[in-house]
């Protein structure tokens, strides 16, 4: 999730839901280095293929990894810019919705990778795994309705940015859990938390001036028309 920042920056300076600062900017680029930091001291010498193949997995499996991050950035800017406000939005019906247009269309997919043996699909074995199933459901709604409540009351950045405090809550995870931590996890976590809080400040600016622009980006010149506005909530 580390690049979903900069799309989420770009994307939003375009569109006028952004105002682009050096605060952001850096705040973007000191967190993007936290998440190297982790990811660094977290993966082995012995997990790095030698095989041609296995290489160009890599390299596939990190364009993927890109587009997944732009469209994610795409999927929130775009969510922001129509809806604005979760007073527009019923937040039931919309997630329905989601759920819904998952259930119908993205079977496929699932099927596709069953058949060529990518995924394959099975039954729960065990009480333990359907458990375990209903308990990742739960904390996925649960996430998701906080996630886009939280972005439609701050800005896409704010929220985005934020995504990556697993980092720092899994540091004080394992220190519960007694388990040791590399003082490079631990240095990488703490930049990461200070990005998000820098972040936080400087969206609670009133004004900001934008880099671009050179004035601020008031609410009138941020609003974007993308179709004639209805309202969103049900009467």
């Amino acid at each position: 999730m580390a690049p979903v920042g900069f799309f989420t920056l770009a994307m939003g300076r375009l569109l006028r839901i952004e105002t682009l600062t050096l605060v952001k900017i850096l705040a973007v680029m000191t967190s993007f280095g936290g998440v190297i930091l982790v990811s660094l001291a977290d993966s082995s010498p012995g997990s790095q293929g030698k095989d041609g193949a296995l290489g160009t997995a890599s390299i596939v499996g990190d364009i993927l990894a890109l587009l997944s991050a732009f469209f994610y950035a795409l999927y929130v800017i775009l969510l922001k810019v129509r809806v604005r406000s979760e007073s527009r939005m019923d937040m039931q019906l919309f997630f329905g919705f989601v759920g819904l247009f998952n259930i119908l269309f993205l079977w496929p997919i699932g099927l596709l990778l069953h058949l060529t043996r990518i995924e394959i699909f099975e039954l729960p074995t065990s009480s333990r795994v359907m458990v375990a199933i209903l308990i990742n459901m739960s904390i996925t709604l649960s996430s998701d309705y906080i996630y886009v409540l939280a972005m439609l009351k701050t800005t896409p950045l704010v929220v985005t940015v934020g995504l990556s405090l697993t980092m720092p809550l899994a540091v004080v995870g394992d220190f519960f859990l007694h388990k040791p931590v590399k003082f490079q996890v631990i240095l990488g976590a703490c930049i990461v938390l200070l990005s998000f809080v820098a972040v936080g400040i400087e969206d609670s600016r009133k004004g900001e001036t934008d880099l671009i622009s050179g004035k601020p980006l008031d609410e009138e010149s941020t609003h974007v028309r993308l179709e004639e506005e209805v309202d969103l909530v049900t009467p």
